[in-house]
């Protein structure tokens, strides 16, 4: 099937992702349907990324883990 947008014809590059129907049902503009949620999620290419001459990944490496907060009241020592 050929499609035109703003005057440039191009042919779409349709790729099926096979789905399974959910226990999920929603409502819209008064039609209810069930939900559906991909099998297999589909993968995304890793191309190398470039902004402003600096280059970056979406997908961090490592996630940092949360350092304990320190208390910014003062400690209280009672001797007795």
């Amino acid at each position: 099937m050929k499609l035109v947008y703003r005057g440039i014809a191009y042919t779409p590059n349709a790729s099926f992702v096979p789905v399974i129907e959910t226990a999920t049902f929603a409502t819209y503009r008064g039609l209810t349907y069930n939900c559906r949620r991909p099998l297999i999620l589909p993968t995304s290419p890793q191309i190398p990324l470039k902004y402003r001459g600096i280059a970056y990944n979406i997908k961090p490496t490592s996630i940092p883990q949360p350092q304990p907060q320190k208390s910014s009241q003062p400690t209280i020592a009672f001797n007795s």
